[in-house]
């Protein structure tokens, strides 16, 4: 599972699929990144946005 809290709103919570959880180890805390979520609320893959 992850949380994801935006902007101070209530946290949502989505399962990760066991293929993308080696991708969220190099997440760190306020990185933007872009969830690709099923119709299950299921994260199915994940895009990081490089800092400019």
């Amino acid at each position: 599972m992850i949380a994801v809290q935006q902007n101070g709103e209530e946290e949502d919570r989505y399962e990760v699929r066991p293929l993308i959880q080696e991708k969220f180890k190099k997440l760190s805390s306020g990185q933007e990144v872009v969830f690709f979520i099923n119709d299950e609320d299921k994260v199915t893959d994940v895009a990081f946005v490089e800092k400019e």
